[in-house]
């Protein structure tokens, strides 16, 4: 309803609005395709692997994964398309789509968004390097296709095995097998 709509315009205020995402009301009319359980609710889209340690209230959704030995605390929200790994450890934090959560990280009241951390309590941002693969940022950053190179090299590979595909199909006519 227009009632439940927020439009926040800090880190802080997106935090708050996903935090009455979590609230008894709310979580009562998660998507009926969405599984509940006790700990809140996820999507049959999300993989949570056995050993992954949820506690609630939290939401997990569509494509998210979170491996085994990872801890999703009370009040966190993984909005879409989220990787968790092994020993990493979520409380109180909103983690925004595509995104990869290295092993052993720690993140509690943040709000996420590929390298970059809001950290509310501390009232600073960081950055943290892709080379450091603690938090990465899963979108494909170049167009999807393929080269001309790997054309030409199928083609020439298509070239190079025609004389032996037409000797095959002539002897199989002849025998009276089946073409390939």
């Amino acid at each position: 309803e227009a009632a439940q709509f927020l439009t926040p315009d800090s880190a802080e205020a997106l935090l708050e609005a996903q935090q009455v995402a979590l609230s008894d009301d709310f979580m009562r009319q998660v998507p009926a395709t969405w599984l509940r359980t006790s700990w809140g609710a996820y999507s049959p889209d999300a993989v949570l692997e056995s050993g992954a340690l949820i506690e609630g209230p939290a939401l997990i959704g569509p494509g998210c994964f979170v491996a085994q030995g990872a801890h999703i605390g009370a009040g966190t929200v993984l909005t879409r398309d989220v990787v968790v790994s092994t020993g990493s450890v979520i409380r109180h934090s909103v983690v925004l789509p595509q995104t990869f959560v290295g092993q052993q990280l720690e993140l509690d009241g943040t709000v996420v968004n590929a390298q970059s951390v809001q950290h509310l309590k501390l009232g600073v941002r960081t950055v943290l390097p892709a080379s450091e693969g603690l938090l990465l940022d899963l979108h494909r950053k170049e167009p999807v296709g393929t080269s001309w190179l790997a054309r030409a090299t199928a083609a020439l590979a298509c070239l190079v095995c025609l004389p032996w595909l037409a000797l095959d199909t002539g002897l199989r006519r002849a025998r009276g097998l089946p073409l390939r």
